[in-house]
């Protein structure tokens, strides 16, 4: 179940909105990316977990299914989905992301302005590009394959050895690639 909407809008520079901390960024960059809760999603949430919690019990009650300790898993499952209901822990994890990456080239985040966002509703900067996904889409190999593979690979092991901390939506429609033209030599170029 999607329970975030996506949006972009442009903020309108000539109004002092309060941006406090972030308003020398958007003042860079106005367009933003907003993500929005889905009203009802938490009551939702809440009530998922209520029938998982009493399915994992009454599973448990069943002889032999004590080892599998259903309870606990669902409870372990409950906080994680929890978590994802509040989208200031989105942004501090993408803080951190960019922090983690700081010193790699070619991998990016989008900057989450804190002080606009809420745990209803999340502003970033906005990142453009072309989703992984229509790569994927491609029936033929493109010239690109390879690149792609070896960096997502790359930043893959990288968040997953050195910095033990994942990104837990990596999925083609949530990568964006953003190509540069690539350099072509001229005879110009030699002077």
């Amino acid at each position: 179940m999607e329970f975030i909407d996506r949006h972009r809008c442009c903020l309108d520079e000539s109004n002092d909105h309060g941006f406090g901390q972030d308003a020398d960024l958007l003042l860079k960059s106005p367009d933003v990316a907003i993500k929005v809760l889905h009203p009802g999603v938490e009551k939702s949430i809440r009530r998922d977990l209520r029938i998982m919690r009493w399915g994992a019990h009454l599973l448990s009650t069943l002889p032999g299914m004590k080892w599998l300790s259903l309870p606990e898993e669902v409870a372990i499952f409950g906080e994680m989905m929890e978590s994802q209901v509040d989208l200031r822990v989105e942004g501090c994890n993408t803080q951190r992301f960019t922090a983690n990456f700081k010193a790699r080239s070619g991998i990016s985040f989008p900057h989450p302005y804190m002080s606009l966002s809420s745990s209803k509703v999340l502003v970033e900067s906005f990142c453009s590009g072309i989703p992984l996904k229509a790569f994927l889409d491609i029936d033929r190999h493109t010239p690109f394959d390879r690149m792609l593979g070896s960096t997502g690979l790359d930043a893959f092991l990288h968040m997953l050895i050195y910095d033990n901390f994942v990104h837990a939506d990596l999925h083609p429609g949530n990568i964006m690639v953003e190509l540069n033209p690539p350099y072509v030599a001229t005879p110009l170029d030699r002077f």
